[in-house]
């Protein structure tokens, strides 16, 4: 017998408790579906990585060298990441909508009233590629990735470009956020990468607090100007990922939360994860992905 109306209740007891069984199974199904679900993120081509340099050198080492990888993301982490990715494309869609500049009937975007008060045209552009296709640094140090987006500002009076600043997007609890007071360093290095190849003197860092909405300015410090000698300590770095790779060799490992969700882990071996394989399986380890 179905249980598909209201009326269905009415019917014998085993049966609509038979049913109810079955409906309190949504969960479990979703769990598993987020578990067996393979839509990891894009397919990357061996190189660099802006979000991959740090903290762990090795893992830009693995990419460079083209080393087999074994996803293994848990649905606690696919779910994380799949929020952020969310707030992301959120953040973009706001952008864009703010720099369009159309007339609808007599009412006027709100590009409109940014021209009026900057004396500027706004655009934004979301997921700026860079790549060795694109940018001469970037197939010198073998780079790829994307920057969230680019705002840029041109002068309505002589159509000269006159501002353009990035933008980095990340997302944050309501812990992390407030205990953020400056960009992470991670962030700032990866910025770098950014920020050297597309020419970019700004960055703005937009941390969203994922539980009350709250998000950074646009002053300092989240609004960073680029900064040589950081730009130095990243290029060194690129350079000693290449090196390694070069001479086939590892550099030391650097283990961290990310390892739990590392494609490399099951070459890597980090203690931080492995240790967890011969203790016994709990629910949440299922869900974190922490037993294979």
């Amino acid at each position: 017998m179905p249980l598909a109306s209201i009326d269905d209740l009415n019917g014998p007891p085993e049966e609509v408790a038979f049913r109810i069984e079955q409906a309190k199974r949504l969960s479990d199904l979703y769990d598993s579906f987020i578990a067996f679900d393979q839509d990891d993120g894009h397919v990357r081509p061996p190189g660099i990585h802006a979000s991959e340099l740090y903290p762990c050198l090795r893992k830009t080492v693995y990419s460079l060298l083209d080393t087999p990888k074994k996803n293994r993301v848990s649905k606690f982490w696919k779910q994380r990441f799949k929020v952020g990715s969310a707030i992301h494309s959120m953040l973009q869609a706001d952008f864009h909508k703010m720099a369009k500049q159309q007339v609808v009937g007599e009412a006027v975007t709100f590009a409109f009233h940014i021209a009026k008060q900057m004396n500027c045209r706004m655009e934004f552009q979301d997921e700026v590629q860079v790549s060795p296709e694109h940018q001469a640094l970037a197939a010198r140090y073998q780079l790829y990735s994307h920057c969230d987006g680019i705002f840029t500002f041109t002068d309505i009076n002589t159509n000269e470009i006159v501002l353009r600043i990035g933008l980095e997007a990340k997302s944050k609890s309501q812990p992390e956020y407030e205990r953020l007071k400056v960009p992470e360093s991670q962030h700032a290095r990866q910025a770098m990468i950014y920020m050297a190849c597309l020419d970019l003197p700004l960055m703005w860092f937009f941390y969203m607090n994922k539980s009350n909405q709250n998000n950074t300015n646009s002053s300092a410090p989240w609004l960073m100007v680029w900064q040589p000698e950081l730009w130095k300590e990243v290029e060194e770095r690129c350079q000693s990922a290449l090196d390694h790779a070069a001479a086939q060799e590892l550099p030391p490992r650097t283990e961290f939360v990310g390892c739990e969700f590392c494609p490399w882990a099951y070459t890597c071996k980090p203690t931080n994860v492995m240790k967890d394989y011969n203790r016994p399986q709990t629910r949440r380890d299922g869900l974190r992905g922490i037993i294979p």
